[in-house]
């Protein structure tokens, strides 16, 4: 089995959400949608603190507010 490139792995990742985006949005569930960059688009040096809120290892990639029963 080959191992994808992350790059590649994205680029699927995107096709994906696309693709989930398009039936909530024919099924009248989708709001809104905040889709983010990668943490790499930031440029400059990263920082890590140990706040109160996200672990280091974790990344938010945006989040959706859909209408549901």
């Amino acid at each position: 089995m080959a191992t994808s490139r992350p790059e590649d792995c994205y680029r699927q990742m995107e096709r994906d959400i696309d693709v989930l985006n398009k039936k909530m949005d024919a099924a009248g569930a989708r709001i809104f949608a905040g889709g983010l960059s990668a943490a790499g688009s930031a440029g400059g040096k990263g920082q890590i603190t140990d706040g109160p809120y996200r672990e280091s290892k974790e990344h938010i990639g945006g989040f959706w507010i859909l209408n549901a029963a």
